[in-house]
């Protein structure tokens, strides 16, 4: 959660593990624990990013039938 906030607030380039772990209040052996290395904690930020996208946009499909209003619906959102 700490990584996503950054990330998203200040880009993925700028913040560093020192910065991550200063945030979120933890050790930097327990983020190397979990994620192994910076690369591997932007994957799952993505990863969690890209699902949720997914998620509001399929959302917003269920609620038409017609794919024109569909695809309207995907530019409105």
């Amino acid at each position: 959660a700490a990584a996503s906030e950054l990330f998203y607030e200040n880009g993925i380039n700028t913040v560093g593990i020192d910065r991550i772990i200063e945030h979120a209040g933890v050790a930097k052996a327990s983020l190397y624990d979990c994620f192994g290395s910076k690369e591997e904690l932007v994957r799952a930020y993505l990863q969690e990013r890209g699902e949720a996208r997914r998620a509001r946009v399929n959302e917003r499909l269920a609620q038409f039938a017609d794919p024109v209003d569909q695809i309207l619906a995907v530019f409105d959102l």
